[in-house]
């Protein structure tokens, strides 16, 4: 029997109600003897009306492959496509290793993936990896693709999931440019987020990345940056004060030196609690939101976050919340991960629901920034005085 398409998005649909307006809003094309499904960067899905699936497990390759472009992964890809080597051989090893981050994801929510997609994931790889990583993550593990060893490009996912145009990909299709694209992903993630607070259940990584994509920060972190201690501060390029350090860049005037404008700048780590007491559905997308804006007022790429309970982990370089890979689990002690934090930057910020013991004295030659998490979180905690700041995060239900 041919593949009804109509069918199998029902069948998704009825699957991830939460995924509705990306799933509504592809466009479907038809491509007959493509034996598989695959997406575009601007959102058309391409199908072969001779397969075999039923449709559930069409709807399910739909569910796969309509992550691909919501998680924009083409986006992601290009950095490692212009690193070097066969392109098409690069394109395929990070096809796979996002389908592997995918299908982990539909696997625990109970997905039936036809068989040419459940081949791949994280246990199928090639050395086998744990679940629960982002794509980038398995590609560095695997290490960089051997020369000219693909198979059928066209069984590729499609350019959503690598950036390179298909033969079988029609531009004159209807399709969306990337401010219609962003919106339908907006969208989508408040809807992630509104379905997790009314059931609780889902992919983490998928909230998490939905909780990055829409959940703005509650705190406003230039201020904050901006109040630090200037002892904790370095100089750069801005508009705050003036300051000889830098000679502003047009000379002089009648003989003399002028300033340059510029802004201090803390050199910030973030201690995230990752302990029990940090649920997954309230506080930690609550202290996971205000990352983006952390970096976002520092004016860098990347920003050190040292995930901590009793113990602290090794500092992790992100650059969005969906690299993050939280550990920890177990109690609390924020006092560990000030300690770490304190040999990677000048000033700390803490992100804790405040069940935690912190030491008696204060770590020199640091700044230490609290976000207390989550309704009740300022009458439990026992912030010491010697914290330069605290900040309240939590929802508006909360407040």
């Amino acid at each position: 029997m041919p593949l009804n398409f109509a069918a199998a998005r029902l069948f998704a649909l009825n699957e991830r109600p939460y995924l509705a307006v990306a799933l509504s809003a592809l466009v479907p094309v038809k491509r007959p003897g493509l034996k598989t499904m695959a997406v575009d960067r601007q959102g058309r899905i391409y199908w072969d009306p001779d397969l075999s699936w039923t449709a559930p497990e069409a709807g399910w390759a739909i569910l796969h492959e309509v992550q691909h472009w919501l998680r924009s992964h083409h986006e992601r890809a290009e950095p490692f496509l212009t690193a070097g080597g066969c392109r098409q051989c690069v394109a395929r090893q990070i096809n796979h290793c996002e389908d592997a981050e995918i299908n982990d994801d539909l696997e625990a929510e109970g997905g039936k993936l036809p068989q040419h997609q459940t081949r791949i994931f994280p246990r199928t790889l090639v050395p086998p990896q744990p679940n629960n990583l982002l794509w980038e993550q398995y590609y560095q593990a695997l290490g960089p693709p051997k020369e000219h060893q693909h198979d059928d490009p066209s069984l590729l996912c499609g350019s959503a999931a690598h950036g390179i145009p298909q033969d079988y990909e029609d531009p004159s299709a209807p399709s969306y440019g990337p401010v219609e694209a962003d919106l339908i992903r907006d969208q989508t993630a408040r809807d992630i987020i509104a379905h997790s607070k009314a059931y609780g259940s889902m992919a983490g990584r998928l909230l998490r990345w939905a909780t990055e994509r829409v959940g703005p920060p509650k705190i406003a972190w230039e201020q904050e940056m901006t109040a630090s201690t200037h002892a904790a501060c370095r100089l750069v390029a801005g508009a705050s004060d003036y300051s000889y350090t830098r000679p502003r860049r047009r000379g002089t005037f009648n003989g003399v030196i002028l300033p340059a404008m510029v802004r201090p700048l803390p050199s910030v780590v973030i201690v995230l609690d990752t302990s029990a007491s940090m649920s997954a559905k309230v506080e930690l997308p609550l202290a996971l939101a205000e990352i983006p804006g952390i970096v976002r007022a520092l004016g860098q790429h990347t920003v050190p976050v040292i995930c901590c309970d009793t113990e602290a982990a090794a500092a992790q370089h992100v650059t969005q919340v969906a690299q993050l890979q939280l550990q920890g689990g177990g109690g609390t002690d924020m006092a560990a991960g000030i300690a770490a934090a304190r040999k990677l930057g000048d000033v700390v910020i803490v992100l804790t629901d405040g069940h935690t013991p912190w030491g008696d004295v204060k770590p020199e030659g640091i700044e230490i920034i609290v976000g207390l998490i989550g309704a009740g979180a300022a009458k439990r905690s026992t912030v010491p005085r010697y914290v330069r700041s605290i900040v309240h995060i939590q929802t508006t239900e909360d407040s």
